[in-house]
């Protein structure tokens, strides 16, 4: 039948569209300035865990801030979306799959930690290693191709960081640089973003 409608490519389309509001991108660069501050942080003494800690409620507050813009902005100009089965269980894979990948990262920086120290580029490699295969997994199963931008973007940051601080161009590995520069990035295209959805979704005005 010609006229059929193909529902699972619709429910892409439409849950695609609620990540074209900017607000995934935002929060992102939020909180890659965590990496880009934190260290500068250290400086006036706070430990790692209280550089960490600064960031919490700002971390908080914005995730605040975009679940309402998400409500009285996004859903207005394009509904209210429920996936359907198919999507839910791919929700949960792909949940699952980054779950794994941030585990083994975690532990591998707990059994290399001295093994990094004596090996030039361990640490920086493993954290590239571990952004791109999580922002190629979540741009994959979600349908979000920049993503795959910002996993190499943010993949690279640190191993450009590390060569500048080899050579004494920057301080603190070249995290405040790449990453600042990363952040504002993410930033940028996330404020862009929200500005075309705004024009290209009017709010939708309900009659009488």
């Amino acid at each position: 039948m010609e006229n059929k409608i193909d529902l699972d490519k619709l429910e892409t389309n439409v849950f695609r569209t609620t990540y074209q509001d900017g607000l995934l991108d935002m929060f992102l660069g939020i909180i890659l300035l965590q990496l880009a501050v934190g260290p500068l942080l250290t400086d006036i003494g706070l430990s790692d865990f209280g550089a960490a800690a600064v960031f919490i409620p700002i971390w908080l507050s914005a995730l605040l801030l975009f679940f309402q813009i998400k409500r009285f902005i996004t859903k207005p100009r394009i509904g209210n979306i429920k996936p359907g089965p198919v999507r839910k269980a791919k929700i949960v894979k792909v949940n699952i799959i980054l779950l794994v990948i941030l585990s083994a990262g975690f532990l591998i920086g707990l059994l290399y930690e001295d093994l990094s120290q004596s090996i030039d580029f361990l640490s920086p490699l493993t954290f590239s290693m571990m952004i791109l295969l999580l922002a190629s997994v979540s741009a994959y199963y979600f349908n979000i191709i920049r993503l795959y931008y910002y996993g190499i973007l943010i993949a690279i940051a640190p191993l450009i960081g590390e060569i500048l601080w080899r050579y004494g161009l920057v301080s603190h590995h070249g995290f405040p640089i790449v990453f600042g520069i990363s952040s504002f990035v993410l930033i940028t295209v996330g404020v862009i973003l929200f500005i075309r959805f705004l024009h290209n979704y009017p709010k939708i005005k309900m009659e009488s």
